[in-house]
């Protein structure tokens, strides 16, 4: 079966934007070499009838206006830069291309949609501010909000996964329920809370009877907090000043602190989990796998002493024992046989406030995501084109080098220079004495 992708954009294009349709060219030239007859891609130029124009408006395929210099004049120049992939009676439309470095994702992602014969469905249980990423997954996902009203229908065969966001206090029903549809071969990203933080940094212990369910699958959430001197900068309001500092309770786990083995976050640089608690997982269970560690320099402390204030927390991580730390677990359970949970010790990281500031821990989310529904077709091209790239973390010794190699090197060099002058000019005078003694 052939699936269309139409190319609508100006046939001029300003020079500024003729490397964007280069690009563009040359990426589905690597999908057609694939796909051979079964993508076929044609080019359409909007502007070259009213007809054309008036099926990109009706495609939703926006006119862009742009001030571009042309001969010695500034102008404003109307063009299109829009594209829409095409199977049957389905078509997903990409507005505007503004550049290439995700665009072969959102092509792989429409292509998907399109040729599929429905929208995988996703159930979501839990409140909590997490709009920014429920519109990130609903671009190709349906998704239903659990409740007392529609809990019943909650079944593997109908919702493919289910997220299980800061769950609290469970029914009796509910538990069962939740419970049924692990051992029938669902799957769930669980993101367990034991704390809540307040303003001024308040800590409020969460209770929730779902930590119970997911110890006797292998993993325990537990009840303290982590701190890693591999952490982000946290911005802190002092008056009428606001100031940046590195915060030890937002945890920044790099590349080297995934595993490196599974294709769910091998390729992933970066993700900040913020308050988080560690995972403890079963010895006696099987299928568990560590998917994200803290550093070795890190350590927990109880939720009921904490103080997380960046003074205290400084002071905590100094003087705790150091260990890595599980914070990212993927577990199999053996009843349900398909059934995988992915479970993580904090839905803060998925909060919209933590998403602005943090956009790829979206990224490690919905890798869970399509893995779970789709299998591994998105999750290496999305890993791929983050664009984040940490510094490595160094280590002390490493550190106090480099600091003093770089005090050292400019003089060093300056004099090295002052020496070949000198030897330059002493061998000059010698010649010059020579030449005239």
């Amino acid at each position: 079966d052939i699936i269309t992708v139409k190319v609508y954009f100006t046939k001029d294009l300003p020079p500024a934007l003729q490397p964007l349709r280069r690009d563009v060219d040359d990426l589905l030239s690597e999908f057609k070499g694939v796909a051979k007859n079964k993508l076929q891609i044609e080019f359409v130029d909007p502007a070259s009838s009213q007809t054309e124009e008036q099926k990109v408006a009706m495609l939703g395929i926006p006119p862009i206006q742009l001030n571009v210099l042309e001969r010695d004049k500034q102008e404003v120049a109307k063009i299109y830069l829009g594209m829409t992939v095409m199977f049957g009676d389905k078509q997903q439309v990409l507005p505007v291309v503004q550049r290439t470095n995700n665009l072969e994702y959102e092509l792989t992602e429409a292509i998907i949609k399109v040729s599929s014969e429905k929208l995988p469905q996703l159930a979501w249980w839990g409140k909590g501010q997490f709009d920014l990423i429920k519109q990130a997954i609903g671009r190709r996902y349906e998704m239903t909000e659990i409740n007392d009203k529609n809990i019943s229908e909650l079944a593997p065969d109908k919702f493919a996964t289910l997220i299980l966001a800061s769950p609290r206090i469970l029914s009796e029903n509910e538990i069962n329920v939740l419970d049924k549809y692990i051992t029938s071969g669902g799957k769930i990203i669980a993101l367990i809370d034991r704390f809540d933080i307040g303003q001024n940094l308040s800590l409020t212990p969460i209770e929730t009877n779902t930590v119970d369910l997911f110890t006797r699958y292998g993993a325990t959430v537990e009840d303290t907090i982590v701190l890693d001197s591999s952490n982000a900068m946290a911005a802190f309001s002092g008056g009428v000043v606001t100031y940046h500092i590195s915060y030890p309770f937002w945890v920044d786990v790099k590349h080297k602190q995934f595993n490196l083995n599974e294709p769910l976050v091998a390729e992933l640089e970066t993700a900040v989990f913020p308050w988080t608690s560690p995972l403890l997982l079963s010895s006696e269970k099987e299928g568990a796998t560590v998917l994200a560690k803290s550093s070795p320099v890190s350590t927990a402390i109880s939720g009921k002493d904490a103080k997380l204030d960046p003074q205290s927390a400084s002071a905590e991580l100094k003087n705790g024992p150091h260990e890595e730390k599980t914070l990212v677990a993927l577990l199999s359970v053996e009843q349900g046989g398909s059934s995988k949970i992915f479970i993580v010790g904090s839905s803060k990281w998925l909060t919209n406030s933590t998403l602005q500031s943090f956009p790829a821990n979206a990224t490690l989310f919905e890798n869970a995501l399509d893995a779970f529904v789709m299998g591994d077709a998105l999750i290496g091209i999305r890993s791929r084109e983050s664009s984040s790239r940490p510094i490595a973390d160094l280590s002390d010794t490493a550190r106090a080098i480099l600091k003093y190699a770089n005090v050292l090197i400019g003089p060093i060099f300056l004099s090295m220079i002052g020496l070949v002058l000198y030897l330059i000019r002493r061998a000059r005078y010698r010649a010059i004495r020579l030449l005239y003694a």
